[in-house]
C-alpha cells in the first residue's frame, strides 16, 4: 500500500530565536508563516551541542524544510511569539 501522497504533515525540527516555556504534555504551540497556521510545535529543549533552543513538531508537507535550508516561521507560545527557522531532524551543529 502506497500512502505517502496522503500524508498531510511531516516531522520537523525548529531552531528557536530565544528561550521558551516548553508546551505541556497535552498541548502544542501553533507554527505560523505569513499569518497562516502551518503546523504545531510539540516539544522544546535547550541544546548544549547547538548552544540554542530547539524544538520538534509537525508542519504541512509543502512547508517541510529541505536540506538546502529552512523557512522562517513564528511560533505562538504561552509567553508570546517567538521567531524560528525550520530544520530537518536530527538537528546538528
Amino acid at each position: 500500500m502506497i500512502t505517502y501522497k496522503s500524508v498531510k504533515r511531516t516531522l520537523c525540527g525548529f531552531r528557536l530565536d530565544r528561550e521558551i516555556v516548553p508546551p505541556e504534555w497535552n498541548e502544542a504551540y501553533d507554527v505560523m508563516k505569513d499569518e497562516a497556521s502551518i503546523g504545531r510545535l510539540t516539544s522544546a529543549a535547550w541544546s548544549r551541542g547547538l548552544d540554542q533552543w530547539i524544538g520538534l513538531g509537525y508542519v504541512k508537507r509543502e512547508n517541510a524544510p529541505e536540506e538546502s535550508g529552512g523557512t522562517d516561521v513564528t511560533i505562538l507560545t504561552s509567553s508570546g511569539p517567538v521567531g524560528a527557522v525550520t530544520a530537518l531532524p536530527p538537528l546538528r551543529p
